[in-house]
Order: C-alpha cells, then structure tokens, then sequence
C-alpha cells in the first residue's frame, strides 16, 4: 500500500464531493441483460484483472492530518460481484429496477 498527497485536481473533486456526499454525478452505473450462460468465476477473474492493471481502480482517498491523502492498495486477489435475479418478475418491474438498484446502491 502507498500512501501519498493527493494532486489539486483530485483535492478539488474531493472538496465537490464533501459538500454533497449523496450526490451519484461521478458514479458510473451499469447495468446488463445477459441471455445465455454466465461464467460468473470468468467475470470476476476478469474484473480482477481489469482492477489490476491500472493503480486508478486501487486508489482511495483518507483525510491525515487535515490532509487528503490518495491511498493505492496492492494488486487485489478477491473480488465478488453482487448479482440481483429478477427473471421472476413481470415485465414492468423489470423496468424499475435499474432506478431500484441505483438508488440503494448509491447510498
């Protein structure tokens, strides 16, 4: 793990981020129908991979001090993905739950 001071850029989005934590505008929100089989171990081996290659997906930030501090964490080995199953439900729900989804997942 590598702790460093954060750039001004990354201080300004931190400072924009403070004033409205609940704010979702820097979040990127996906959401996929797939058809067919899903090699789930696959994808998350494949997420991990992606994760890995970049030190961007392994960087977090900490107040030290008064201080914003970027923390970049080692190559990650475990990843689990969170999977919602709603084949059971009528077309029209089926059509809320991405708004579903989005609203609990960025609290």
């Amino acid at each position: 793990m590598i702790k460093i001071e954060a750039s001004s850029y990354q201080k300004n989005f931190y400072l924009e981020w403070k004033l409205d934590p609940d704010s979702i505008k820097y979040n990127l929100f996906l959401l996929f129908e797939i058809h067919g089989t899903l090699d789930i171990q696959l994808l998350e081996k494949s997420i991990i991979q992606f994760i890995n290659y970049g030190q961007n997906q392994r960087t977090f930030f900490i107040e030290e001090e008064n201080k914003l501090k970027q923390v970049i964490v080692d190559n990650i080995k475990n990843f689990e993905l969170e999977f919602y199953d709603i084949s059971h439900l009528n077309e029209n729900a089926k059509k809320c739950c991405p708004t579903i989804i989005n609203i609990y997942s960025s609290k």
